[in-house]
């Protein structure tokens, strides 16, 4: 009976190219993978956003190197290349390239190095299967619509046909960030309405590189930091509360690159409605992100606490006494 070897996918806490295997002479059983359905520019169904819980997003592709060697795995031996960034995607139940099957070979031992998504926009990638995914000139979009959510993994040593199921065990390498707003305490006495009309993060670094400097991605860092972009978090105006001080999300979450952010200023407007007659106030504020820097696989949330500023107090007083008048003897008999 033909065996299927298949990648249990999964997510702890990605460019098209030709596929160019190896083909090992002694191959036997069918490398099969339990895919998902492509990401791409044309037409198909994209799946933009940070990736949430632990699973794998069934709509989703990543791609696969895997490495054949006789010898066991060092941090300095040359194996051979037998699957060349191949597209992963569901196929029926399967995780697998959906033109053409790949099989365990007789000898030896395949070590797998994964990426996700197989789409991730701009950057030459490569593989090794010393140090895993390398990544030059990454851009990651402003566009909270179109982001992607770049993961990798841990090199997967020195697998055979015995062992199973090849768990690609994805890691987020960039970093999210996410805005809350509420009212710093309840406002509804004072106020009729508060709406968030605009929320930009400025001057945030959209390209770098990436490498592994060992077989973990724990060794991933992220250098060569440029070109500043702003990012928008609200493109429509948003009400917010006036009597609750639970915190809800800004607009979409943002995946950026991990960086410094000493410098990082966020401009914020909104415009608060009183009750009765009084006009309304429209408001901008301009703070400083409080973070030294954003760590890969880390999620960020900044709430945004709104007050009314500060209330006016009356003081009021009187002279200590009377001061006496210049007065007059009236004669009254």
């Amino acid at each position: 009976m033909k065996k299927l070897f298949t990648f249990a996918v999964m997510v702890a806490a990605v460019l098209t190219s030709c596929v160019n295997s190896v083909e090992v002479p002694d191959a036997q059983e069918e490398l099969t993978f339990q895919a998902v359905a492509y990401k791409s520019q044309a037409g198909r169904a994209p799946q933009y956003g940070p990736m949430t819980g632990a699973a794998y997003n069934n709509a989703e592709h990543f791609g696969a190197y895997a490495f054949h060697s006789t010898a066991a795995w060092s941090d300095s031996y040359t194996p051979a290349t037998y699957m060349n960034n191949v597209d992963i995607s569901l196929v029926g139940s399967d995780w697998k390239n959906k033109d053409r099957s790949y099989h365990w070979p007789k000898t030896g031992q395949l070590s797998f190095v994964c990426y996700s998504p197989y789409e991730f926009g701009t950057g030459t990638l490569s593989a090794t299967a010393t140090k895993g995914i390398k990544i030059d000139g990454f851009t990651a979009t402003n566009d909270l619509d179109e982001q992607v959510d770049l993961m990798t993994m841990d090199v997967l040593k020195d697998q055979t046909k015995d062992g199973g199921k090849v768990e690609a065990a994805f890691k987020h390498i960039l970093s999210q960030i996410v805005f809350t707003v509420a009212p710093k305490e309840d406002l509804s006495e004072s106020v009729k309405s508060i709406t968030l009309d605009g929320l930009v993060l400025k001057a945030v670094d959209t390209k770098a590189n990436y490498a592994q400097t060992d077989a973990t991605v724990a060794s991933g860092a992220w250098s060569n930091h440029t070109t500043e972009a702003d990012y928008t978090f609200l493109t429509d105006p948003q009400s917010v509360s006036v009597s609750s001080t639970t915190a809800v999300n800004v607009g979409n979450a943002a995946i950026v690159i991990p960086q410094a952010c000493l410098n990082y200023e966020v401009l914020v407007s909104y415009t608060i409605t009183y009750h009765g007659d009084a006009q309304d106030v429209v408001a901008n504020a301009s703070v400083k992100i409080a973070t030294p820097s954003w760590d890969k696989g880390l999620k960020y949330v900044y709430n945004l606490q709104i007050g009314l500023g500060d209330e006016i107090i009356f003081t009021p007083s009187i002279p200590a006494d009377w001061t006496a008048g210049t007065g007059a003897d009236i004669s009254i008999g």
